[in-house]
């Protein structure tokens, strides 16, 4: 999608994003990412281990990254002990693509981690 006029999703909400699922728990260390344009502002944040399905909002899950003015080649390492199956990436102020207009896009998403 894109929004106007302002970089922070035109002001209409507080982010968007998209939820990974790693398929079981793990201890996840870092997360990259490759991203399309910048400057680009997002969090990291991650469901508790005892979760049982992917979270529908970010009620309940953990900021536990966070990142302002990235690049488009980006990593970030977490807190040790870090252990989840979900992980979400949350984009809360976006690129400029045009004159008012912004959009983010994520190309690529590495997490690391056992």
């Amino acid at each position: 999608s894109i929004y106007l006029n302002r970089p922070d999703l035109g002001g209409l909400k507080d982010g968007v994003g998209l939820v990974l699922d790693l398929g079981v728990v793990r201890e996840v260390k870092s997360v990259r990412l490759q991203l399309a344009g910048r400057p680009t502002d997002f969090s990291i944040l991650v469901a508790e281990p005892s979760a049982s399905s992917s979270p529908r909002s970010l009620s309940g899950l953990r900021e536990v990254g966070v990142l302002n003015a990235a690049g488009t080649d980006v990593a970030v390492a977490l807190p040790d002990g870090i252990r989840t199956r979900y992980v979400a990436i949350w984009l809360r102020s976006l690129p400029q693509i045009t004159e008012g207009q912004y959009r983010g896009e994520i190309r690529a998403v590495t997490i690391r981690g056992h």
